[in-house]
């Protein structure tokens, strides 16, 4: 049942925050769950002034934390109510005042010219699946999830997957992007992706994205014709056989298109 409520990430992630939360409480002889008024505020306060236990935190961690709270009682059907009270932030906000906003690095845009250089071996690859080595279906990999990330504005998170996705392999081809969300037109002249999820898409209805065919050095149609062709999966297999740390390992910036 946990699976169906949230993704690996958001659950580890949770799980660490309620874990701190309980050790507080223990520390604090004070009962964890549910929530209470006073469990709270003292374990709130000490994320944002830090002991010796632990160090501060910065206030937009600390409003995330009570999120990873509230999905505990959510999970346990227990009364969520007290998370909405304003006192909790109002003191997250009155942490704010004396913690200097951080500056944030400058992430500028991806250029088209970037994409054609980083994708440019796609115009000198083998015609035959047969002679495709092992570096470069990783190039082909890599080029086309380029190309059609840029195209299609889509994020790194809805593209890639990590290894542990596919140990449920229902729940991976209900979430994730595979060979079978890829429609080509009767003309050739676009390509149309299902995005099965996405970080804006709350009802998990799908997105339909037109990948239009530019006919230049970073086209997502070209791109995709040739990894079905000189890659071939079966329907359910990931659209691109890239993990997300493979992507990152190879330092591809598609965490800087959207």
């Amino acid at each position: 049942m946990d699976g169906l409520l949230l993704t690996g990430r958001s659950r580890s992630v949770y799980l660490s925050v309620q874990r701190s939360y309980e050790k507080h409480c223990a520390l604090q002889n004070l009962s964890a769950w549910p929530v209470s008024r006073q469990s709270l505020t003292s374990w709130l306060s000490s994320r944002l002034l830090g002991n010796a236990n632990q160090k501060a935190v910065k206030p937009d961690t600390a409003l995330a934390d009570l999120a990873a709270l509230r999905a505990y009682h959510i999970d346990n059907f227990l009364d969520d109510k007290l998370f909405d009270n304003k006192h909790f932030r109002r003191l997250i906000d009155g942490a704010r005042r004396p913690n200097p906003v951080t500056k944030v690095r400058v992430r500028n845009p991806i250029s088209r010219d970037t994409i054609t250089t980083l994708s440019a071996g796609l115009a000198a690859l083998p015609p035959r699946p047969s002679e495709m080595s092992a570096n470069i279906l990783d190039d082909l990999n890599s080029a086309t999830a380029c190309r059609v990330a840029f195209a299609g504005f889509i994020r790194l998170g809805e593209f890639a997957y990590k290894t542990d996705d596919l140990r449920t392999r229902s729940i991976f081809s209900a979430t994730k992007l595979t060979r079978s969300d890829v429609r080509f037109s009767s003309s050739l002249d676009h390509a149309q992706l299902t995005l099965k999820r996405s970080k804006t898409d709350r009802r998990h209805g799908g997105v339909q994205i037109i990948l239009a065919k530019t006919g230049d050095g970073a086209c997502p149609v070209d791109a995709l014709q040739k990894l079905l062709l000189l890659d071939p999966k079966g329907p359910r297999r990931p659209i691109v056989l890239l993990p997300q740390k493979a992507i990152q390992s190879q330092q591809l910036p598609l965490d800087l298109i959207y």
